[in-house]
């Protein structure tokens, strides 16, 4: 172990005069509000440096976002950035008055893959938050070296102690493993910005890394400038980590989902209560309070079987629907011929037949959940949103701009308008839940005054004047 730990540290610790001459090329950028620059060094050789910017009242979440800016500026610099614009302009009358209109736009779009780029530092300029991120040749080396060695690389995680030093080098340390992902596996980027007559500004940025860290040690840990500084050892691979583990991970980000269970059967109403506890599933008492809902129908065959006996077969048909969307998620059936039951004894059949029908429904309902939960972790939930009672069509793409310019929102789409209702698919890979409130509290900076939450049945976002 400790001829794997030096071998870590000769191979991937940055030499000091190295990070002072990355310090001095960054306090110029600052300086001259650059956030791009070649830079040669004679370790590191021809480097790309990045500095993004961020703003929020957290410390943490505006290096995050500062974070994630650099890695889109990366990426652009790499990968190259596709621009698209449209100008319209309109005229009419009415009367002898002339009515004239002009509308812009400019749009960026980034994608790409990033390998071995490392979080350098971050601090505060000019009242905003910024962090730099770097590649350099020695970045593929990186890269190369850790093809040959299984995934063994040093990663550092920064954090602010804005909010005391535990909870700093927590922070920290969770953002160095998710580095040592990135740097292994890869980063990918989506980025789109878009600027409408020169003021209005909405941009979105999304990214994916794959892999997980089998193990860790800390190498160093350090406060400098305000924030806590944490180096890693770490051996990444592509292998999936234990899929229990990963599950329960997601439940737990996604706040613990829980189901309530509609069915006209008790006996199936109970068996999956206890399948869905035995896979440590939340069961809710009621609708109300589920975020998922369950609905089980059982039908049943029965037939003439050898020796005058009667046979019988049993059928669980699973629809699962999210209470925030409009769609079925999950429809599953189990097998008829695999819960065949011949007896004379009716007790015995039913309950034999129905055992046997849910030994079949338990791998295929439990799966389709998990696959479920794994997906929209990844790709976000489609929630539906309504609007009801606008005056004005204006009202409706203020709505929408609202919606895009949630971090956590993918996309937005609108329907057909019907009845002064316009009805919006958002794929949202937050909580729900949040996701009504998130809206209200960025209301008024997109002329929605007077914007109201009203209650639903459906569970659905549902919004008025």
């Amino acid at each position: 172990m400790k001829r794997w730990i030096l071998i870590v540290a000769t191979l991937f610790v940055l030499p000091t005069f190295a990070s002072a001459s990355l310090d001095a090329t960054v306090n110029m950028m600052l300086a001259n509000g650059q956030q791009m620059e070649m830079h040669n060094d004679k370790t590191l050789g021809r480097t790309v440096i990045a500095i993004g910017l961020g703003m929020h009242r957290k410390a943490n979440v505006a290096q995050e976002m500062a974070r994630q800016d650099a890695m889109k500026s990366l990426t652009a610099f790499l990968k190259g950035e596709r621009v698209s614009s449209v100008e319209r302009a309109s005229q009419s009358w009415k009367g002898d008055v002339a009515m004239q209109d002009y509308y812009s736009a400019i749009t960026t779009n980034v994608q790409g893959s990033l390998k071995a780029a490392w979080n350098f530092k971050a601090g505060e300029h000019e009242g905003m938050t910024y962090s730099v991120m770097v590649i350099s040749e020695r970045s593929k080396d990186f890269s190369d070296v850790l093809n040959k060695r299984g995934g063994t690389i040093e990663a550092r995680g920064i954090a602010s102690l804005s909010s005391g030093v535990e909870s700093a080098r927590a922070t920290a340390l969770n953002n160095a493993l998710r580095s040592a992902v990135e740097q292994y596996g890869g980063v990918q980027m989506a980025a789109k910005t878009t600027i409408e007559n020169a003021e209005s500004y909405r941009a979105k940025l999304s990214s994916v890394s794959s892999g997980h860290v089998s193990r860790y040690k800390v190498t160093d840990e350090y406060q400098r400038g305000g924030n806590y500084y944490v180096i890693i050892a770490a051996e990444v691979s592509d292998t999936p980590p234990d899929g229990k583990k990963t599950i329960a991970a997601i439940q737990e980000n996604m706040g613990r989902p829980s189901f309530a269970i509609k069915t006209d059967n008790a006996e199936v109403s109970r068996l999956l209560r206890e399948l869905l506890a035995a896979s440590n599933f939340e069961v809710a008492s009621s609708p109300q309070s589920a975020r998922y809902l369950i609905n089980a129908s059982v039908s049943k065959y029965e037939y003439k079987a050898m020796a005058g006996m009667t046979g019988l077969q049993t059928t669980i048909k699973v629809r699962i629907s999210d209470r925030f969307g409009k769609d079925d998620l999950i429809n599953i059936s189990t097998d008829p011929n695999e819960s065949v039951e011949i007896s004379d004894s009716s007790t015995l059949r039913e309950q034999n037949s129905l055992k046997y029908a849910m030994e079949d429904l338990q791998p295929k309902l439990v799966g389709a959940i998990q696959k479920q939960f794994v997906n929209q972790f990844n790709n976000g939930a489609k929630i539906a949103v309504s609007l009801k009672n606008f005056d004005r069509m204006r009202d409706v793409d203020e709505l929408k701009a609202c919606l895009e310019s949630l971090p956590l929102t993918k996309s937005v789409s609108v329907q057909p308008i019907q009845n002064r209702t316009a009805r919006y698919d958002v794929i949202y890979l937050g909580d729900p839940a949040s996701l009504q409130l998130d809206v209200l509290k960025k209301s008024r900076s997109f002329r929605l005054r007077g914007l109201r939450a009203r209650s639903s049945d459906s569970g659905a976002v549902v919004l008025s004047f």
